[in-house]
């Protein structure tokens, strides 16, 4: 099945508008490509998962899974939505020396001791926050996907959910990653509304380290994140943008299309934080070039940019802190059109969609 048929097949029951298919091709194509795309639920009573936080260009980083038993029966539908893991140098947290260059003859790498030597691993941990609207059906939806023509939402839940990854020194050796606790209420709109989401969103446990070889199973069984992933990517931003419009015409992509894809490739490879050290820089020099791009603030050496895009499906917000010296995201959230009051929605506009924190350090051995 191509891409364009499985687009058509996600959510095939509700009518959507060609705007909204439009918006969806793009987020998919540049997930499968080249970047994120936003997590995205199946709104109807059926059992769903939710999977956040994977896929960066061909990159790829731990998913938080969050999942949702409803009372029907066939199968799940999970469509495999990119997002990052990413994180930042705790106070605290050890991370081993660079003792020279390790990227070509010579060559000092940036982001200096963010590379792990033999033996050691690069240990992410994400902190996940998403919000979740409950239907009068017990539909359960983010917002940016909420049926067109849908009745007001009932009640809305924060949800926190943790996942963690190990990544090794050796690319091609055995990742590590586990989920959980998965679930966990932060808040509730209104308030009194807990037994509804209890039983639709039951609270998990954390489960065990499990491996892979190479890299984050992707696609097709294909490992996200070995050093083959980045081979394609010119080290220059400028030619970077150049080469990832380019790709974006090339798949067929148009106008708006373009750029959303160019943009969410960015930021997909920047939030992963997976990224070898040379790859992490140029695509942070790139995201600074974006027009989409403003320096919201600078504080403790954390530089955080706004980047409003969106315009080939739901205008959106993302908001992304860096920590110039590593190179690392620490902190990334997704804010949707959302408007105070609109349509029933009782969640105050200052609560982020999607919300991600990230620990991030190197470390000698697994727990």
């Amino acid at each position: 099945m191509d891409v364009w048929e499985r687009v058509r097949e996600v959510n095939a029951e509700d009518t959507l508008t060609e705007k909204q298919i439009g918006g969806a091709r793009s987020r998919l194509i540049a997930g499968i490509d080249a970047a994120h795309a936003v997590s995205r639920m199946k709104r109807n009573r059926r059992p769903m998962l939710i999977v956040a936080g994977a896929v960066a260009g061909v990159a790829a980083v731990s998913a938080t899974v969050v999942v949702v038993n409803q009372l029907t029966a066939p199968a799940p539908h999970v469509e495999a939505v990119p997002t990052a893991t990413s994180g930042p140098r705790q106070p605290g947290a050890t991370i081993a020396p660079d003792p020279g260059p390790t990227s070509g003859a010579g060559i000092a790498e940036p982001f200096a001791g963010t590379t792990p030597q033999a033996g050691q691993y690069l240990r992410i941990t994400t902190n996940e926050e998403v919000l979740i609207y409950r239907g009068p059906d017990d539909e359960v939806y983010q917002w940016s996907f909420r049926r067109h023509g849908a009745p007001a939402p009932l009640s809305a839940v924060l949800i926190h959910s943790v996942s963690g990854l190990y990544m090794p020194a050796d690319r091609a050796g055995e990742w590590y990653s586990s989920h959980g606790p998965m679930n966990e209420r932060v808040a509730l709109y209104p308030g009194g509304d807990g037994a509804a989401w209890d039983s639709l969103l039951p609270i998990g446990p954390e489960s065990p380290l499990k491996p892979s070889l190479g890299g984050i199973p992707g696609e097709g069984g294909v490992p996200f994140g070995g050093l083959e992933s980045y081979a394609e990517y010119p080290a220059d931003a400028h030619e970077l943008l150049g080469y990832l419009d380019d790709r974006a015409v090339a798949s067929g992509r148009v106008a708006d299309g373009v750029r959303d894809y160019v943009v969410d490739a960015v930021l997909g490879v920047v939030r992963s934080n997976i990224a070898p050290a040379q790859t992490r820089a140029t695509f942070l020099d790139a995201l600074k070039l974006l027009e989409e791009t403003e320096v919201v603030s600078v504080s403790g050496g954390i530089t955080t940019y706004r980047v409003q895009y969106g315009q080939s499906g739901l205008p959106h917000t993302v908001t992304i802190s860096v920590d110039a010296a590593t190179g690392w995201t620490t902190e990334y959230s997704i804010r949707w059109g959302r408007t105070e009051g609109a349509t029933g929605d009782m969640v105050p506009t200052s609560v982020p969609d999607i919300h991600w924190t990230y620990e991030v350090s190197i470390v000698d051995a697994l727990p």
